[in-house]
């Protein structure tokens, strides 16, 4: 990730899908290993797959239904409205 504007590579990418669904990674992992007893390292592995694909899915359903859209702010600098929507402040 570029410190000066947002530019996202394919390892930035992997990184934010880990970090937004690690909670379903880790819950997935929980009951996979607790569904399989004899073969529990294979359930593990099988639960935290299915609950990071979950989670992702969930977050994904979130950010498109309406209370998942960010709101508007206008900034103003001086007279002017400094925002990615301008026509949206007038």
């Amino acid at each position: 990730m570029s410190d000066i504007g947002p530019i996202f590579g394919s390892l930035d990418f992997a990184m934010l899908a880990l970090i937004i669904g690690a909670p379903g990674l880790v819950l997935g992992a929980v009951v996979g290993a607790l569904a399989w007893h004899r073969r529990r390292a294979r359930g593990t592995l099988i639960g935290a797959g299915g609950g990071l694909l979950i989670s992702l899915a969930g977050f994904v359903l979130w950010k498109a239904s309406p209370s998942g859209e960010q709101s508007q702010s206008c900034i103003y600098y001086g007279n002017a409205v400094v925002s990615q929507s301008d026509a949206y402040c007038r």
